[in-house]
């Protein structure tokens, strides 16, 4: 990973007003610096925006925060009268990659509580992970938080209402077919069997199959196993030998 040293520059005076390390669009990110918030929003009350610049690149993490701390000390701080630049800290802290404890993150999650973030807040953090690729890891904690879960009907309205009129592309369309076929019960399926559901009314258990985006009725039968077998069995016609199933079997032979 390549590292770099940016600074923020006003545009009415030609000073540098915070310098930084970071690397990929760490440098466009707004900071929590209360000096910095102050310089920011008295050039946007006066229609002007900072100057960003990248002033060392292509290092390594040390060589960056040798940089930074060296910036830092030539261009002084405001908060120690010695100089133009709002950091708060001489550099050189946070390393990439810091793992903060189960204590510091819920500290931070219950100072956040109830806080209302402005839009311009929201589009900053929208521009700041725009084109960001989530990591196996992160897609399964995002996973692991919502399990169990259930969405207010705001939330589902807003969703609703993000994809009306949207067409899935065809790559969208095999992705959803793959998963509905190659991937096991839901984890609240409380038959433990793929496409067999309880029905308490009848005293039966009910199985379906999806297929190309259509629930596809195959029958009711009077315990789990016969259900899941007849499961198995409509998957493999509708889905071919690929799909999940709630048996092993012998594809050769099958």
């Amino acid at each position: 990973m390549e590292f770099y040293v940016y600074a923020w520059t006003r545009p009415d005076t030609g000073h540098v007003f915070y310098v930084g390390k970071g690397h990929g669009k760490r440098d466009k990110s707004p900071k929590a610096n209360p000096i910095f918030k102050r310089i920011v929003a008295k050039l946007k009350a006066a229609g002007l925006l900072p100057i960003i610049s990248r002033i060392h690149e292509n290092l390594s993490e040390a060589e960056a925060f040798s940089h930074e701390m060296e910036e830092i000390l030539r261009f002084g701080r405001i908060d120690l009268g010695t100089g133009t630049l709002a950091n708060l800290t001489a550099g050189g802290e946070g390393p990439a990659g810091v793992v903060h404890s189960e204590e510091t993150r819920q500290k931070r999650s219950r100072s956040l509580l109830g806080k209302v973030k402005s839009q311009e807040h929201r589009d900053n953090i929208s521009a700041a992970v725009t084109g960001r690729v989530k990591t196996p890891e992160h897609l399964e904690k995002i996973a692991r938080k919502r399990r169990g879960t259930k969405a207010s009907e705001e939330t589902l309205a807003k969703m609703s209402a993000s994809q009306s009129g949207k067409k899935l592309s065809e790559l969208h369309r095999k992705k959803i077919a793959l998963a509905s076929i190659s991937s096991p019960p839901r984890s609240n399926n409380k038959t433990t069997y793929k496409g067999v559901w309880y029905d308490a009314g009848r005293d039966k258990f009910s199985v379906s199959v999806r297929c190309n985006g259509k629930l596809l009725r195959v029958g009711r039968f009077g315990d789990a196993e016969t259900a899941a077998r007849a499961y198995d069995e409509a998957a493999i016609k509708l889905l071919g030998e690929d799909c999940y199933t709630n048996f092993a079997r012998n594809k050769e032979s099958a």
